[in-house]
């Protein structure tokens, strides 16, 4: 029986590697045999992470999650260096703490473009290869607080993260193909 988790040399982009779920899932995809492609926006914070791996299956790259270029650059690098592109974890995010009285709209705007914008844009970025990869994934990290909050001080992080949540690219090629 196939691991759930076999890599089926899947290059696989994770943002937002370098700590947290995102560093624990880039352990355990490279374990399992991915390859990987690293995007944060301090490469040197992958250092330690990478210090010790196969380069032929890791590469990182500076990723800012508020540009869309970067998401565009991201992906070309991956392509340009790998040849395929099976899937993406959609990992990095912020949040500003902050309630409806206290909040200013910049801070909620940065989130948006962070926490909903971005990954958007490396799924429009990685499209192209995800379709012809004839199985691609996307996986979109979200927060629980994203469905309920439990301190009225993250209400503008909630309400990003759960549009996050909601997103599905899948929608975009139901028809074309296994997907």
């Amino acid at each position: 029986m196939q691991s759930r988790l076999s890599s089926d040399k899947r290059v696989i982009l994770i943002s937002g590697a370098n700590r947290g779920i995102g560093r624990a899932i880039t352990e355990r995809l490279y374990d399992n045999g991915y390859t990987l492609s690293l995007g944060a926006r301090k490469p040197e914070s992958l250092e330690q992470l990478t210090a010790h791996v196969d380069e032929c299956r890791v590469m990182t790259h500076k990723y800012d999650a508020h540009s869309a270029q970067s998401a565009g650059s991201w992906i070309t690098a991956t392509y340009e260096r790998f040849g395929r592109l099976g899937g993406i974890v959609n990992n990095a995010g912020i949040m500003h703490a902050f309630d409806v009285e206290s909040g200013d709209e910049s801070s909620l705007d940065e989130m948006w473009e962070v926490n909903a914008k971005a990954p958007w844009r490396l799924v429009r970025a990685a499209f192209p290869h995800l379709k012809q990869s004839g199985a691609g994934r996307v996986i979109n990290i979200v927060s629980l607080s994203g469905k309920r909050v439990k301190s009225a001080g993250v209400t503008g992080y909630a309400m990003t993260k759960i549009r996050a949540g909601r997103a599905d690219p899948r929608d975009s090629i139901r028809g074309m193909g296994e997907w």
